[in-house]
Protein backbone atom coordinates (compact mmCIF):
# COMPACT_ATOMS: atom_id res chain seq x y z
CA UNK A 1 0.00 0.00 0.00
CA UNK A 2 1.40 3.72 -0.82
CA UNK A 3 2.80 5.21 2.39
CA UNK A 4 0.61 8.34 1.79
CA UNK A 5 -2.71 6.08 1.91
CA UNK A 6 -1.46 4.34 4.85
CA UNK A 7 -0.74 7.58 6.94
CA UNK A 8 -4.52 9.59 5.34
CA UNK A 9 -5.94 5.61 6.32
CA UNK A 10 -4.25 6.08 10.12
CA UNK A 11 -5.25 9.77 10.48
CA UNK A 12 -8.70 9.43 9.13
CA UNK A 13 -9.82 6.35 10.99
CA UNK A 14 -9.96 7.61 14.32
CA UNK A 15 -12.72 10.27 13.00
CA UNK A 16 -14.78 7.59 11.36
CA UNK A 17 -15.15 6.03 14.61
CA UNK A 18 -16.15 8.99 16.51
CA UNK A 19 -18.32 10.76 13.95
CA UNK A 20 -22.07 10.73 14.74
CA UNK A 21 -24.25 8.51 12.70
CA UNK A 22 -28.19 8.70 12.21
CA UNK A 23 -28.29 5.16 13.93
CA UNK A 24 -27.19 7.29 17.37
CA UNK A 25 -30.64 9.54 16.89
CA UNK A 26 -33.66 8.37 18.88
CA UNK A 27 -36.70 8.41 17.38
CA UNK A 28 -39.37 9.95 19.36
CA UNK A 29 -42.76 9.39 18.68
CA UNK A 30 -44.70 13.16 18.18
CA UNK A 31 -48.10 11.72 18.60
CA UNK A 32 -49.97 7.97 17.69
CA UNK A 33 -49.36 8.77 13.73
CA UNK A 34 -45.64 10.66 13.61
CA UNK A 35 -42.26 9.52 14.80
CA UNK A 36 -39.32 11.79 14.14
CA UNK A 37 -35.22 11.09 14.66
CA UNK A 38 -33.35 13.38 16.57
CA UNK A 39 -29.85 13.74 18.10
CA UNK A 40 -31.41 13.58 21.43
CA UNK A 41 -34.64 13.68 23.83
CA UNK A 42 -36.48 16.88 22.17
CA UNK A 43 -37.64 20.18 24.15
CA UNK A 44 -41.17 20.87 23.93
CA UNK A 45 -42.45 24.38 23.76
CA UNK A 46 -46.13 25.66 23.45
CA UNK A 47 -46.28 29.07 22.91
CA UNK A 48 -49.80 29.32 23.52
CA UNK A 49 -50.16 27.84 26.88
CA UNK A 50 -53.91 27.82 26.32
CA UNK A 51 -54.01 25.95 23.22
CA UNK A 52 -51.23 24.05 23.10
CA UNK A 53 -50.88 24.87 19.26
CA UNK A 54 -48.62 25.26 17.95
CA UNK A 55 -46.20 22.75 19.89
CA UNK A 56 -42.08 23.07 18.92
CA UNK A 57 -40.19 20.20 19.31
CA UNK A 58 -36.07 20.82 19.72
CA UNK A 59 -33.10 19.09 19.84
CA UNK A 60 -29.44 20.37 18.87
CA UNK A 61 -25.87 18.67 18.32
CA UNK A 62 -22.51 20.00 17.10
CA UNK A 63 -23.95 20.12 13.64
CA UNK A 64 -27.08 22.61 14.45
CA UNK A 65 -30.68 22.76 16.12
CA UNK A 66 -33.25 20.90 14.94
CA UNK A 67 -36.96 21.61 15.00
CA UNK A 68 -40.28 20.15 14.02
CA UNK A 69 -43.73 22.27 14.29
CA UNK A 70 -46.84 20.70 15.07
CA UNK A 71 -50.16 22.12 14.80
CA UNK A 72 -54.07 21.55 14.10
CA UNK A 73 -54.48 22.90 11.15
CA UNK A 74 -57.79 22.98 11.13
CA UNK A 75 -57.68 26.05 13.51
CA UNK A 76 -55.29 28.19 10.84
CA UNK A 77 -58.56 29.26 9.11
CA UNK A 78 -56.32 28.77 5.84
CA UNK A 79 -57.54 26.87 2.58
CA UNK A 80 -55.47 23.92 2.91
CA UNK A 81 -57.63 21.36 1.02
CA UNK A 82 -55.97 22.83 -2.66
CA UNK A 83 -52.00 21.73 -3.10
CA UNK A 84 -51.65 25.66 -3.97
CA UNK A 85 -52.99 26.44 -0.68
CA UNK A 86 -50.80 24.36 1.13
CA UNK A 87 -47.74 25.12 -0.96
CA UNK A 88 -48.67 28.89 0.13
CA UNK A 89 -48.90 27.94 4.01
CA UNK A 90 -46.21 26.16 4.09
CA UNK A 91 -43.92 29.10 2.43
CA UNK A 92 -45.65 31.48 4.65
CA UNK A 93 -43.91 29.33 7.40
CA UNK A 94 -40.74 29.01 5.87
CA UNK A 95 -40.63 32.52 5.53
CA UNK A 96 -42.25 34.08 8.82
CA UNK A 97 -39.67 31.81 10.67
CA UNK A 98 -36.83 33.26 8.26
CA UNK A 99 -37.46 36.86 8.81
CA UNK A 100 -37.79 36.39 13.04
CA UNK A 101 -34.39 34.50 13.25
CA UNK A 102 -33.03 36.74 10.45
CA UNK A 103 -32.11 33.28 8.19
CA UNK A 104 -31.40 32.54 4.95
CA UNK A 105 -32.56 30.05 2.95
CA UNK A 106 -30.01 27.28 1.40
CA UNK A 107 -32.16 24.45 0.19
CA UNK A 108 -35.47 22.27 -0.54
CA UNK A 109 -36.00 18.87 -0.95
CA UNK A 110 -39.00 17.03 -1.75
CA UNK A 111 -40.38 13.93 0.63
CA UNK A 112 -43.32 11.81 0.47
CA UNK A 113 -45.72 10.82 3.21
CA UNK A 114 -47.06 7.50 3.62
CA UNK A 115 -50.26 9.11 3.04
CA UNK A 116 -49.30 10.49 -0.89
CA UNK A 117 -49.17 13.97 0.25
CA UNK A 118 -45.44 15.61 -0.66
CA UNK A 119 -43.80 18.65 -0.28
CA UNK A 120 -41.76 20.53 -3.65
Amino acid sequence: MNPIYSLLSFLLFPLLLSAPTVSDWITYPLDERVSVQFPSEPEKEYPDKATQQPQFFMSKDSAGLYVVMRFDVSSTGRDLESTLGRKLFYASIIDGALQQEKGIFLSRTPFSTPGGAASK
